[in-house]
């Protein structure tokens, strides 16, 4: 992500007063490239946390699984 930080024009505001429409149409230019490199490392980014999500929810049931499974021997001990 700092790859596409680095690739952001900044322009300072004496650059801004006198941009030409030319250098201003290329800045468009990269800036619409610069949203599609984004766009796809949302995608991917949305997908990771899509895995992780679910990663979590799995992680979450075999966690209850195992406080169930406790209480019962708790259960079997305390009947002994």
């Amino acid at each position: 992500m700092s790859k596409i930080m680095e690739k952001i024009q900044r322009l300072s505001i004496e650059e801004i007063q006198t941009l030409q429409v030319d250098a201003a149409m290329r800045i468009i230019a990269t800036n619409s490239n610069l949203l599609i490199e984004i766009n796809g490392e949302m995608f991917t980014a949305l997908g990771e946390l899509g895995q992780a999500r679910i990663k979590v929810e799995v992680l979450k049931e075999k966690k209850s699984t195992i406080i169930e499974q406790n209480r019962a021997l708790k259960t079997v001990i305390s009947n002994g």
